[in-house]
C-alpha cells in the first residue's frame, strides 16, 4: 500500500517540521495556561490575607507560684542516716541532687540509706 508512494525528502522535512511545531506550541500554551492559574491563585489569597480581621492576643494570666507539695521538713531536721562506703560528702550530695532531679522528686522527700562507690577496675598493663 505505502510502497507506491513515493514522498520527495523535502515534503517529508515539511512535515516533520509542522508537528514539531505544533507539540511545542501546545507545550508553550499549557505553560502559559498553569502559571496563568497560579498567578490567579497567589492573588486571591493575597486578598484574602488582606481581609481578614487581626484578632487581638488572648490575654495572659498572671503565673501564680506552684503550691508546695507534701509536708515540708524544717531544715534542721534528717531523715535517718546515711551511710557513706568509699566516697566522700561532696560526691554523695551530687548523687542525691542528680536522682532527685531525674525522678522529680523533691530531696526531703527521698531516703537514702547508704551511697557506696562501685570500684574502678584497675586495667593491668
Amino acid at each position: 500500500m505505502f510502497k507506491d508512494m513515493k514522498m520527495p525528502i523535502s515534503e517529508a522535512l515539511m512535515y516533520a517540521l509542522v508537528g514539531m511545531v505544533t507539540v511545542i506550541s501546545i507545550l508553550f500554551l499549557l505553560m502559559f495556561l498553569i502559571w496563568l492559574i497560579s498567578l490567579v491563585i497567589r492573588a486571591s489569597e493575597i486578598k484574602l490575607k488582606r481581609k481578614q480581621v487581626k484578632l487581638p492576643p488572648p490575654a495572659q494570666k498572671p503565673v501564680q507560684a506552684a503550691k508546695p507539695q507534701g509536708i515540708a521538713l524544717p531544715a534542721s531536721t534528717s531523715q535517718g542516716e546515711l551511710l557513706l562506703v568509699e566516697t566522700d560528702e561532696s560526691t554523695a550530695a551530687m548523687v542525691m541532687a542528680i536522682v532527685s532531679d531525674m525522678t522529680d522528686i523533691p530531696l526531703n522527700q527521698l531516703m537514702f540509706k547508704r551511697i557506696k562507690l562501685l570500684g574502678e577496675e584497675k586495667q593491668e598493663a
